[in-house]
């Protein structure tokens, strides 16, 4: 018996070829016990409704296969075509996972090392001690930022006093220079309005005086000149006269000089001395202004100065003292306490030691993962080509081989948003989806409540049914280039190749549309020497395949035929398909496609292929 290779996962595992091989042994001890069982009731081979995988309820085709007279049993690798009914179905292998998970790392900014931390496997509530971390350094920093934080607060009362005292400078010397500003333009004002006009009625009273001195003066000298002349003055009057009459003329012009000098010269100059007097008074202000600015900017900046040093000491102590309390870890949850490095070993094949007292950790490292154990998820993986068939609410089992071989039903809930590349080396070009499956779970089961995170799973997914059809196991089913056949009895020992058209698909039962009928017996294996009949392709055979012979006798498709022998057996989206020739069935020990093409016709793999109207489309495994 041989085992089909998966289209859809690349070099499985050992753990998928084993599970393989025990499912295929399986059903064909199921086929054997089930042909013992007709045989021992009179009933002959399984008809309708029997299959070594399905075990559908009875339909009215039950009474032909009931109707069978006994027959000789048949060998493990023959199988009687059938109407039955199996589910559509593809298989992935993932681990389970809590649903909710917390990692719990080392908050601390340093290096730093365990003191105290929970076995490994406790069962926490919320409010437990985890970890508790070496905080000695952190509060050996805490105590010296605590005295620099006293020290920063009397730098910030100093400086907000230094500052309240430069405003009280400020507005001293601000109304000082005001004050003289005030002075200097009375100053001005008293000169204008009083010293000038002073000056003024002084200069010209002085040359009205001379004026009018001079006038008579002369006058005078005028009538002593007449009294002279008539024998009434003497010479010498006269002479004195005359003498004062010089000198009242040397007072005006001495008044008249005065006056020219001071209007053109003296009050200039004191009306510019009294201007400069206000104009330097002015200035001062303005540097006095300018100056207290400068100052209060001054103190203002080594105030906030002061304030945000102040500040920064206080966030380091309120960090410090937040690091020395962090260093007791609790558990924010319910949950189960798994070591980060258990968990990092197990993925990465290292040899590091758990966690213990002592251990060295280093900042954000993570220390303990926190899964919620009452709810687990089976995270699997499925080829990129069904993950558009995968939608949330169909059913699933899974098998976990950590409690027993236990099978849990499940329901898909979601499927990952981008395909990884899970096999960069072995298969760049494989794409997989991560499909998340909810594990239904009874509290009163104790094998169900031993499931732990990281447990490798199996998940059986059902996408559909496929019901009262014929169906031949997909170990028989073989193709060569563009046709799917199987090999069909013609006589006892000897068998031939029949084209036949395949519809839907599960990982062990293939759909057959046209080219068999109920109770063809097929060959489960590839033919061994001597027993195949080598005979040409028969034209009518293959046109109830949808193919055809070209002029060369080449196989064609013919009638624009898009159904399952389209496209060599590929999967969806799968890259475009090369003609093949045949190739021998793969080892039962090794269910991998060969590397190389051999010169016999290979098994039929389980592949999806379009479905027909009204019908769920093929799985594939």
């Amino acid at each position: 018996m041989t085992t089909p290779t998966s289209p859809h996962t690349s070099q499985p595992d050992a753990r998928t070829r084993s599970t393989r091989r025990r499912r295929l042994l399986g059903g064909s001890a199921i086929v054997l016990l089930v042909v013992a069982a007709g045989l021992a009731i009179g009933t002959g081979v399984p008809g309708r409704g029997s299959s070594p995988s399905a075990q559908p309820a009875s339909s009215p085709a039950d009474s032909r296969s009931a109707s069978r007279s006994a027959r000789s049993p048949a060998p493990l690798d023959v199988f009687e075509v059938a109407i039955t009914s199996f589910d559509i179905t593809t298989t992935s292998i993932g681990e389970v996972r809590a649903r909710t998970q917390l990692d719990i790392r080392n908050p601390l900014e340093g290096d730093t090392t365990i003191v105290e931390i929970v076995p490994e496997g406790t069962m926490v509530r919320k409010g437990d001690l985890l970890v508790k971390l070496n905080a000695e350094n952190i509060q050996q920093r805490l105590d010296q930022e605590l005295l620099s934080l006293e020290s920063s607060r009397a730098a910030v009362v100093e400086a907000e006093e230094g500052y309240a005292i430069q405003l009280s400078e400020n507005e001293s010397a601000l109304r000082a220079a005001t004050l003289k500003v005030a002075l200097a333009e009375l100053d001005l004002n008293k000169w204008r309005q009083g010293e000038v006009e002073s000056k003024r009625q002084d200069l010209e009273h002085e040359v009205d005086r001379t004026t009018k001195d001079e006038q008579r003066l002369r006058d005078k000298v005028a009538k002593s000149r007449e009294l002279l002349s008539k024998g009434y003055y003497s010479a010498d009057q006269l002479k004195q006269d005359e003498l004062a009459w010089e000198q009242s003329q040397a007072a005006l012009a001495k008044a008249t000089l005065a006056r020219q000098v001071y209007w053109q010269f003296e009050h200039p100059k004191d009306e510019r001395t009294k201007l400069s007097a206000v104009e330097e008074a002015r200035a001062e202000l303005e540097r006095t202004q300018r100056l207290n600015n400068s100052r209060t900017a001054s103190r203002d900046a080594d105030r906030r100065n002061k304030q945000q040093s102040l500040q920064i000491r206080e966030q380091l102590v309120a960090k410090y003292q937040r690091q020395v309390e962090s260093a007791t870890i609790f558990a924010p949850q319910d949950g189960l306490v798994v070591y980060a490095s258990s968990l990092e070993n197990s993925r990465w094949g290292g040899d590091e030691g758990p966690l213990q007292v002592g251990s060295r950790v280093w900042p954000n490292q993570n220390l303990i993962v926190l899964p919620d154990t009452s709810e687990m998820i089976a995270s699997v993986r499925v080829h990129e080509s069904l993950a558009s068939r995968i939608q949330p609410g169909l059913p699933a089992t899974i098998r976990v081989d950590a409690v027993g071989d236990r099978r849990f039903k499940g329901v898909v809930e979601g499927v990952g948003i981008l395909a990884e590349q899970t096999s960069r080396w072995m298969d760049p070009n494989l794409r997989e989806y991560s499909v998340r499956i909810s594990i239904q779970r009874d509290a009163s089961d104790e094998q169900s409540q031993r499931l732990r995170p990281s447990m490798r799973c199996e998940a059986e997914i059902q996408l559909g049914r496929c019901e009262d059809t014929l169906a031949v196991p997909v170990q028989g089913i073989f193709t060569e280039g563009l046709i799917r056949y199987v090999h069909v009895m013609e006589s006892p020992g000897r068998w031939v190749r029949r084209p036949v058209l395949v519809g839907l698909r599960s990982d062990r039962f293939g759909q057959i549309r046209a080219g068999l009928g109920e109770g063809d017996r097929v060959l489960l294996r590839t033919p061994n020497a001597g027993e195949l009949l080598n005979r040409p392709w028969d034209p009518e055979q293959l046109a109830v395949a949808g193919l055809g012979l070209d002029d060369q006798g080449q196989v064609v498709r013919i009638g624009g035929d898009s159904g399952p022998n389209a496209g060599g057996g590929g999967p969806p989206g799968a890259p475009g398909q090369r003609r093949q020739r045949p190739r021998p069935a793969p080892a039962q020990d090794d269910i991998a496609a060969p590397a190389a093409p051999q010169p016999t016709a290979r098994p039929e793999v389980s592949t999806t292929d379009p479905a027909p109207a009204g019908q769920t489309p093929t799985a594939s495994k």
